[in-house]
């Protein structure tokens, strides 16, 4: 455990943030999705972390709801940001749901 949190904290040194933070000050809508149990509570945590610099993400229900967060998705526009949160990023509703971007031609990016 201690020696994948320490990979991590390195990816995470490796990487400049500065691209990522404008992303968040300049979107008009930031959509949070999570693919399990661990995922959601980061994304909660991030959430209400945002909320509190009255900054609003809204979380979309991407297992229990894949027809929701496909209408949503389906709504995005170039400037919204959306934020998936997976363990292993191999998940197949949110490989289905990331074609809705794709499909419409927004810019995808990944980091960790």
């Amino acid at each position: 455990m201690t020696e994948s949190v320490n990979r991590l904290l390195a990816r995470i040194n490796d990487q400049n943030l500065n691209e990522f933070f404008e992303l968040l000050r300049n979107a008009p809508n930031i959509y949070l999705l999570a693919t399990g149990t661990d995922q959601q509570i980061q994304e909660q945590n991030f959430a209400r972390s945002f909320f509190k610099m009255n900054i609003v993400c809204t979380m979309i229900p991407s297992n229990s709801n894949i027809e929701l967060a496909s209408i949503v998705l389906d709504n995005c526009n170039q400037d919204d940001l959306i934020i998936f949160f997976s363990g292993s990023g191999n998940n197949t509703h949110i490989n289905e749901l990331l074609t809705i971007p794709l499909k419409k031609r927004l810019r995808l990016r990944q980091s960790l």
